[in-house]
């Protein structure tokens, strides 16, 4: 397995990588109507808005061999905006990597995620810690999810 830093080639397997995980994933933790509004539509919009934040941020993919199987990306703010892997690869190990790798890229003292419930207990264990449950809405759905923050010592 290798990581790199995002190519604008990458994006189709990007958002199949982030659409599957959604669907597999948090529907553990999501109705079905939250995950439909989690995912929104696909549109030319959409892949260029997609294309510009993954471009325009520090995105880092992970490969088996040719495969696209996990990525996520952090602002220079130090907010880690995505971080999705693939089902078949969870608990491997692979989220931690791109965690380290991008909180490593930016220099900060505190880094934030917006984490979904399914995230909350992973990015616990990276040492980050609840400072408040949200609630954001998308397409009439609620989804909540919880900000974290971490200092860059811990």
């Amino acid at each position: 397995m290798q990581i790199r830093r995002y190519q604008a080639h990458d994006l189709n397997e990007v958002l199949a990588l982030f659409q599957q995980t959604v669907r597999q994933v948090n529907i553990r933790d999501y109705s079905t109507a939250q995950i439909k509004a989690w995912l929104g539509t696909d549109s030319v919009t959409i892949h260029q808005h997609w294309q510009q934040r993954l471009l325009t941020t520090t995105t880092m993919v992970i490969l088996d061999g040719q495969k696209l199987i996990a990525f996520g990306n952090i602002l220079a703010t130090g907010y880690l905006d995505c971080l999705y892997v693939h089902t078949e690869y969870q608990r491997q190990g692979l989220a931690k990597w791109l965690v380290t790798t991008l909180e490593a890229s930016v220099s900060v003292t505190q880094y934030t995620v917006a984490a979904s419930i399914t995230a909350v207990p992973f990015f616990v264990a990276q040492g980050y810690h609840i400072i408040r449950r949200q609630e954001v809405v998308r397409a009439d759905q609620v989804l909540t999810n919880f900000f974290m923050i971490k200092t860059s010592c811990e």
